[in-house]
């Protein structure tokens, strides 16, 4: 019995620092963590009172309060972002950085809580090139269109002088030639309302065939007119940029760890690389680079904000995008995150704080 007390002091000797060790710790809730955030809105970026707010800000305060986590802001640049998250010195990572095969190659993403695209920006002044008016008059679509109405104006101008010449006072007399350079005349006129009566319909079936044309051809002409101002409003938007192989014979810029980079980098086309989103478009609007590839959420952002009637944003889509909060690999705060993110992002109340951010897209 005197040799088993020693023994058993022992024991309970070395249980005694691991029993402190865990009273010690603190609970993981307890905690603070440190958020990375970049300038990047409308996902994140600072008011002019320097709070941070923006779509991914106020996404991750929902999931702080409901997790009940502690935090504090970090500021970063999106060039920071793979680093900072590689040697764990941040908990989290909200903003401008999307998911990629080579960020998920060395840290982790929740689920995405924005589905977007690539997009590029222009000076608008640039916009409309002689090039892009005749391609888009060529379209396809606008000289179907036409063919059509060509096409038309023919069938109805042989009728209507076939019907009239029979008639001795009719305007469409004479030989067969001049009959029908006169019926095509009078479909051309009064297709396009003109009608300036050196022609007219004498027979009941004229005058019915005229009444009918009078109809088609307003319904033609404002489809006509409809389909000009759409070819050349896009005609517009885009310039010189039909497609996206368009882009690459311009002078590009990206953001240094934007999407853009990737994007460019894994087509072999050179650009240069600017820190900032707001250093990138004062390039561009001075003229030293041609069109800013980045995420079309915060191009829509800026150049509205700060550039208005001198850049835009193309309506052209490189290739979609996802964002997600980024996190160190293997972080343990994953599960409670996503577990958070699905309840958010699938409430009613969610889309409200999209459009407030984002607008009607």
């Amino acid at each position: 019995m005197r040799r088993a007390i020693p023994f058993l002091a022992l024991i309970l000797l070395s249980l005694a620092p691991m029993a402190l060790g865990q009273e010690a710790a603190p609970p993981a809730a307890a905690q603070k963590l440190v958020v990375g955030v970049t300038d990047s809105p409308p996902l994140s970026y600072r008011t002019d009172d320097g709070i941070w707010t923006g779509l991914a800000v106020v996404l991750w305060e929902e999931v702080a309060a409901q997790m009940g986590f502690q935090y504090e802001y970090r500021p970063l640049e999106l060039g920071e972002v793979d680093d900072v998250l590689t040697d764990h010195t941040v908990d989290a990572v909200l903003g401008g950085a999307p998911v990629t095969p080579e960020g998920e190659a060395i840290h982790d993403f929740t689920q995405p809580y924005l589905v977007t695209g690539l997009g590029f920006a222009l000076r608008q002044h640039d916009a409309i090139q002689w090039g892009a008016i005749l391609r888009a008059l060529f379209n396809p679509r606008l000289l179907t269109i036409v063919g059509l109405i060509i096409v038309g104006v023919l069938i109805v101008g042989v009728v209507i002088a076939l019907v009239e010449r029979r008639e001795r006072t009719t305007d469409f007399g004479g030989s067969m030639r001049e009959s029908v350079s006169m019926g095509v005349w009078w479909a051309a006129v009064t297709m396009t309302t003109v009608g300036y009566g050196d022609a007219t319909p004498k027979t009941a079936t004229g005058r019915a065939l005229a009444l009918v044309w009078m109809f088609v051809g307003v319904v033609a002409v404002a489809f006509l007119t409809a389909t000009v101002t759409s070819v050349m409003t896009i005609a517009h938007l885009r310039g010189a940029v039909e497609r996206p192989t368009d882009l690459f014979r311009l002078r590009l810029a990206v953001v240094e760890g934007g999407a853009g980079a990737d994007y460019l980098h894994h087509r072999h086309v050179s650009f240069a690389t600017f820190p900032t989103y707001d250093e990138a478009l004062t390039r561009l609007d001075a003229g030293n680079i041609d069109a800013v590839v980045a995420n079309i959420p915060v191009l829509r952002s800026l150049v509205s904000r700060e550039w208005g009637g001198r850049l835009e944003v193309s309506p052209i889509a490189l290739e979609p995008l996802l964002f997600a909060v980024a996190l160190p690999e293997n972080s343990p705060l994953g599960s409670r995150i996503n577990q958070a993110l699905l309840t958010i992002t699938h409430d009613d109340s969610w889309r409200d704080t999209e459009d407030r951010f984002l607008g009607r897209r």
